[in-house]
């Protein structure tokens, strides 16, 4: 029997799941994880890796590693604010027809709608594997402010994976939804998403199992990928003014203290101070990597 689903298609992590009379029932990896994390590997001459195990590559090789290209969809890459987001990754972006971001990973050169394809397939074929049910159709999240253009390339990656994109629903509404449905509801709701590259928020009228939208803005280059870069330029300050040493002219050195910046972030979500050693920031062309120490508190 082939079924629908739906997709979080999210710049970190996504998410599918089918809903049945039961519930909402959510599609796990092989370790039973149900977030999928939204990173796509290309090993030497191997098969690409897509989720959970691509990520473990993002620190060890990263020039082959494909994290956060939600960000890049639909945009120019002239965009000074993309151009913000391109410096923190650690895989080449170029600039393709009509001023497109291309991907390029040794001699392969893909367009973000072909690598959030790979992440779209991915979530499709461990579906197909849990359930036993052909996936044929699906219905995607996308940020509220998204543009036509970021839409119909949403769209696209879909057609690439193999789905037939039944409807794009904006992430609030989505959540708005999850809500209220079937509740039997007369109120006015707000519904913020902090993601990892887009802030939005929509306010809602629900009434019973009728929606409105009655506002909907938001930020599409404020999320987790820009509190990782602003906590990498603190360290990067630190380090300065420590050590002598200035890293942020030295791409090696600010990607490294990127993935290190992450980390503390999600230690930071349970603890109110975090500190201890980064090791292998490389400085100098054929030079010994160097040790930073570093202290840093949820308040800064």
């Amino acid at each position: 029997m082939a079924i629908s689903i739906g997709i979080d298609l999210g710049t970190t992590n996504s998410v599918a799941g089918v809903a049945t009379p039961q519930g909402v029932q959510l599609y796990t990896d092989s370790s039973g994880k149900t977030t999928h994390a939204s990173v796509v590997h290309f090993p030497v001459g191997g098969a690409h890796v897509v989720g959970n195990a691509a990520r473990l590559k993002k620190a060890t090789d990263p020039l082959r590693t494909v994290y956060s290209s939600k960000r890049l969809i639909g945009q120019n890459v002239r965009d000074p604010m993309v151009q913000l987001a391109i410096a923190s990754l650690g895989y080449q972006v170029e600039e393709g027809a009509n001023q497109q971001a291309i991907i390029v990973i040794d001699e392969e050169r893909m367009t973000v709608p072909q690598v959030a394809a790979q992440i779209l397939g991915h979530l499709k074929k461990v579906s197909e594997e849990q359930f036993g049910d052909e996936v044929e159709g699906a219905v995607i999240t996308v940020p509220a402010n998204f543009s036509d253009a970021q839409r119909q390339a949403t769209k696209e990656a879909g057609r690439l994976a193999g789905l037939e994109v039944l409807r794009l629903i904006n992430e609030p509404t989505a959540a708005a939804l999850a809500y209220g449905y079937g509740q039997a509801l007369d109120e006015r709701v707000a519904v913020f998403d902090f993601g990892g590259g887009t802030f939005d928020v929509s306010v809602l009228r629900v009434d019973s199992d009728i929606f409105e939208v009655l506002a909907t803005d938001g930020e599409f280059f404020l999320g987790g990928d820009d509190i990782d870069r602003i906590v990498a330029e603190y360290l990067a300050s630190e380090m300065n003014r420590s050590m002598g040493i200035d890293p942020r002219p030295i791409p090696t050195a600010m990607k490294r203290l990127n993935v290190a910046a992450e980390q503390i972030k999600h230690y930071l979500s349970g603890n109110t101070e975090a500190g201890g050693t980064i090791d292998g920031i490389v400085v100098d062309d054929g030079g010994a990597p160097v040790s930073f120490e570093f202290a840093i508190n949820r308040d800064q």
